[in-house]
């Protein structure tokens, strides 16, 4: 990245890992959430083996100040394809220079190239404001359900249900 104080957006390669990484555990930290997995292999995994997977890094000063990370859905209650985002964080020191409202703007950019109806978001109850404040709608809490290991064809299976 160049070093000037511009802020740039750009979707990362498997070449950012680590800062995708380091921006992902520092959410993680933050929120005081224990990952599932081996992150750093997940992370490469996502960045060079899922097409679908998008990971957008905020650059300031060559530095990587921001992260969003959002890959696709579908559904009978929203009409048809929607983006979720997961993980979304900008660093405390950069926080309401307006860094989270242009990933979430490149975020929906993306979305509407491709054809998705509305992006999603589980939301800490800090930034639930944050949300409602850039055009999102409060729709319920999210849970989930673990299942417990994965079959070992999991990535590459296309055989039915």
């Amino acid at each position: 990245m160049s070093g000037s104080d511009a802020l740039v957006i750009l979707q990362a390669s498997v070449d950012e890992c680590a800062e995708v990484l380091a921006l992902a555990e520092a959410l993680f930290a933050e929120v005081e959430h224990r990952s599932e997995g081996d992150p750093p292999a997940t992370t490469r995994h996502l960045l060079s083996d899922a097409p679908d997977f998008v990971a957008l890094l905020a650059w300031r000063q060559s530095q990587a100040v921001g992260l969003l990370t959002l890959s696709p859905a579908v559904a009978i209650y929203v009409g048809g394809a929607f983006g979720l985002i997961h993980e979304f964080y900008v660093r405390p020191e950069v926080r309401s220079s307006g860094i989270g409202r242009m990933l979430l703007h490149e975020a929906e950019r993306i979305g509407k190239r491709r054809g998705w109806l509305r992006l999603e978001v589980t939301a800490a109850p800090r930034a639930v404001d944050f949300y409602l404040n850039n055009g999102f709608e409060g729709t319920g809490p999210h849970l989930k359900r673990l299942l417990g290991p994965v079959e070992p064809d999991h990535l590459t299976s296309t055989r039915p249900v």
